[in-house]
């Protein structure tokens, strides 16, 4: 029975627990706030979360992958102005009006009365922090910024997501720590001016496959009629004389080599289209004139995830992809070509029927810690034993036997290139996938298949 005044719905406020702050300074010092620092200093009054959040970060992180726990900006990020002194806070408002402020009598009222001035700026954004949770701490943590360009920043980015999305709940963000110059008043001989300082402020932006993803969607919503494309050169793209699909240079490798069509396999989730969709599909030619139902599924899947330039036929390379998949009956990861990628990017060769792998030192400590972080968000140690043993061939699925190359290799697939390790939209279904296969492999009951 709710009691009335307090946990009575018309007065409580859904909130998860608060677990930490994320904070831009040190700690405060004698003479009084402490220096501005270029990373983010996490505190708790558990030691233990305190000691989990650095295992997962290091000393000095400048981006950490969070997630929003609410539906909208407001919720998730307070903005007031606010003044405290030693004993409190004596007041909090918009800047016009007071919305809790310190009586004469020693209490805190809520009647609105005009702001009396002497308040500051400040911002407070709720995250969800998923290296916390897989360390068992359940909670939201607080990043505080008393900057207005922070505050200004994070309402923008949050807002235009929140139209475009019209919920900020489970979307992937980074929170970084970025050096901007900026305007601030001035100081001795300039103390009539302004003056521009660097200043390590805070963003807070989706990951590049969301941004990637809702892109593709608008492109997608505007060529719904799927027109035939103009045959242009798409650079990368090797193309035989009978116009199959053979090479592909990736951009962004260090020394720009080409490396086999298995490199980047097909799509992870399933769109069913009609069978007269996959043959006007399928009539759809790639820019060197080949027709999209003569492609082979590996060649699709060159298609669907490399060709950046053409975002409708990289739509409908998926779609053909697919509807192949469910008219073979098989599942919704192609689990064969994802393990061709891994090992493919790991170094492994195919010769004569038999995959080769190749001879390199184990990973070090910190390397391997990483795949273990990755994969342990999912699964427990037993399947992570497993997956590995399956996807690369150990006797005994240890991960400390996983070698340089197969550690990077998993990293690329399941996290993305920055330094935050933050995990890809393909990621629980691939995984899942792959263990299902492990599983049936070892004679094992498989999971449901669960997508995040």
């Amino acid at each position: 029975m709710p009691i009335v005044g307090l946990t009575s719905q018309d007065v409580l406020t859904p909130r998860f627990p608060n677990i930490g702050k994320l904070r831009k300074g040190s700690p405060k010092t004698q003479k009084g706030v402490g220096a501005d620092l270029d990373h983010f200093r996490f505190t708790s009054d558990n030691p233990e979360i305190v000691k989990a959040f650095y295992e997962a970060f290091g000393e000095r992180p400048r981006a950490i992958p969070v997630y929003l726990p609410y539906a909208t900006l407001n919720e998730n990020f307070s903005t007031w102005r606010e003044e405290w002194v030693a004993g409190g806070l004596k007041h909090r408002c918009d800047g016009e009006t007071c919305v809790i402020w310190l009586g004469p009598d020693g209490k805190y009222h809520k009647e609105p009365k005009p702001c009396p001035g002497g308040c500051d700026v400040v911002g407070r954004l709720e995250v969800i922090i998923t290296e916390l949770v897989a360390a068992g701490f359940i909670g939201t943590v607080t990043l505080e910024t008393h900057s207005i360009n922070d505050i200004l920043t994070i309402s923008q980015t949050l807002l235009q997501i929140q139209m475009v999305q019209g919920d900020l709940r489970g979307i992937l963000f980074t929170l970084r720590r970025v050096p901007e110059r900026i305007s601030v008043p001035g100081w001795g001989d300039n103390r009539s001016g302004r003056q521009r300082v660097e200043k390590w402020l805070v963003r807070i932006e989706p990951t590049p496959d969301w941004v990637r993803m809702q892109y593709e969607l608008m492109i997608t919503a505007m060529n719904t009629a799927m027109p035939s494309l103009p045959s242009s050169e798409i650079d990368g793209l090797s193309v035989t004389n009978d116009g199959e699909l053979m090479m592909l240079t990736v951009a962004n490798t260090d020394n720009n080599d080409e490396v086999e069509v298995y490199d980047k396999p097909g799509p992870a989730t399933i769109h069913v289209i009609s069978d007269d969709e996959a043959e006007r599909i399928g009539a759809l030619k790639t820019p060197k004139g080949a027709r999209l139902a003569d492609l082979t599924d590996e060649q699709l899947s060159v298609v669907a995830n490399d060709m950046v330039y053409e975002p409708t036929l990289r739509k409908a390379a998926k779609y053909l992809l697919e509807w192949r998949k469910s008219k073979a009956g098989r599942n919704t990861i192609a689990v064969d070509a994802v393990l061709t990628s891994i090992r493919y990017s790991a170094g492994w060769r195919y010769e004569n029927g038999e995959w080769v792998r190749p001879s390199e030192e184990s990973a070090n400590e910190t390397t391997r810690r990483r795949v273990v972080a990755i994969l342990s968000s999912l699964l427990d140690e037993a399947d992570i034993r497993m997956l590995c043993g399956w996807l690369f061939d150990i006797k005994d699925g240890s991960t400390k036997k996983l070698t340089k190359s197969e550690c990077r290799a998993l990293i690329k697939r399941w996290a993305s290139p920055s330094s935050s390790w933050e995990l890809n939209k393909d990621y629980y279904a691939e995984v899942f996938a792959l263990l299902n296969a492990a599983r049936e492999f070892y004679g094992q009951l498989r999971l449901n298949l669960v997508e995040a």
